[in-house]
């Protein structure tokens, strides 16, 4: 995991609770989601907020996985991965956006706008 918790200061942590993917057609969500280095904490069964792993590191830092919170750079260079990425599965004019909102006091949703354009084939 190459998440920098250095880059984010004590004061600005925010938890990101949320991350969507709008506007994408041809790849699923699940499959953007592998591409981006910003990430949610697990959740038990999908249930939203149930972060037993967050929890139990919590307790102890060798269990469970850390918070893992916003880091406006990695959402930078996560735009490009996703540009990259659907440059290389053939959509050369595919446009990324994002945008960020707190919905509650130190949570955040993430929100990736994609414009995929049209594909390109090879006859």
């Amino acid at each position: 995991m190459d998440v920098s918790f250095a880059a984010v200061r004590n004061d600005d942590r925010k938890l990101v609770r949320t991350l969507k993917f709008e506007g994408n057609r041809e790849i699923s969500n699940g499959m953007l989601k592998t591409v981006t280095r910003t990430q949610t904490n697990r959740e038990i069964f999908g249930i939203p907020g149930a972060t037993l792993w967050r929890s139990l590191n919590a307790i102890s830092s060798r269990l469970g996985e850390p918070p893992r919170y916003l880091d406006r750079e990695m959402v930078g260079r996560d735009i490009e991965r996703l540009k990259a990425f659907y440059h290389a599965n053939g959509f050369f004019y595919t446009e990324v956006d994002t945008s960020i909102t707190e919905f509650s006091p130190g949570r955040v949703r993430v929100t990736f706008h994609i414009t995929e354009g049209p594909p390109s084939f090879i006859r």
